[in-house]
């Protein structure tokens, strides 16, 4: 008897998480990381205060880049393999890393932003309430949605998912946009929260495990802060914050 509950127990027993840290002491040139972001491919890129040494981590190597003479704020990888980063003190400026080289690119840009998924050279971002797009290659920027032609009010932020659509937060719902390719034309669709929810402002939206979106929202009633989630279907309340 004493044999087999030994064997049980050694059945039943298992691994902890595995998990790595790192410092400046194993791979990094500097501790103090101020910015992490997720590229198409997995890779992992970082920016390091206060120096503003950038890196980009594959899951082995850190690859420290040429960094930029200025400031640079929060990187994003593009699906070509270049980098995106703005000074949210400086948003007139941005700069731009292809070809093992900084360029500058001076147009007005705006806070959240992001490369389009799966395209190379163009940028998504929100400014005075719309949604607008930048072309590299064409040295243009176009309006793609203003915030007043859709049902959820005034645009907050946005996230990207794997199938390649980005998802836009309002005061009032979500909305998809799926950017114009070869095969398909350009697709925006509203999602507004129903009333009884009593929910508005959403933001700091991302994809859940599996593809639904998880985001937060302000309660109408007692102003506290609503983790919800959507399938693009059904509106779940996930958790409610015990205080505003």
């Amino acid at each position: 008897i004493l044999l087999f509950l030994m064997a049980t127990l050694n059945v039943v027993g298992q691994e902890g998480v595995q998990q790595r840290f790192f410092t400046s002491e194993n791979g990094l040139k500097i501790s103090w990381v101020n910015s992490i972001t997720k590229g198409p491919n997995n890779s992992i890129t970082l920016v390091h205060s206060p120096k503003f040494y950038f890196a980009r981590y594959d899951g082995i190597n850190f690859d420290y880049a040429i960094s930029p003479s200025g400031i640079i704020g929060k990187t994003y990888e593009d699906f070509s393999g270049n980098f995106w980063s703005i000074d949210e003190g400086n948003l007139d400026n941005v700069n731009f890393y292809s070809n093992n080289k900084w360029q500058d690119l001076e147009f007005e840009v705006g806070i959240p932003f992001m490369p389009i998924p799966g395209i190379g050279n163009k940028l998504l971002f929100i400014k005075d309430g719309s949604l607008n797009e930048y072309d590299k290659s064409k040295q243009q920027t176009r309006i793609i949605k203003r915030s007043k032609e859709s049902q959820i009010g005034r645009f907050i932020d946005m996230t990207r998912f794997h199938d390649g659509s980005v998802w836009i937060t309002g005061e009032y719902g979500i909305a998809k946009y799926l950017n114009q390719s070869d095969d398909s034309k350009e697709q925006w669709i509203d999602f507004q929260v129903p009333k009884e929810f009593g929910l508005y402002h959403f933001n700091k939206p991302f994809e859940g495990e599996n593809g639904e979106l998880t985001l937060m929202s302000k309660s109408d009633k007692s102003n506290h802060n609503v983790l919800v989630g959507f399938d693009g279907k059904m509106w779940e309340k996930l958790y409610t914050s015990l205080t505003d």
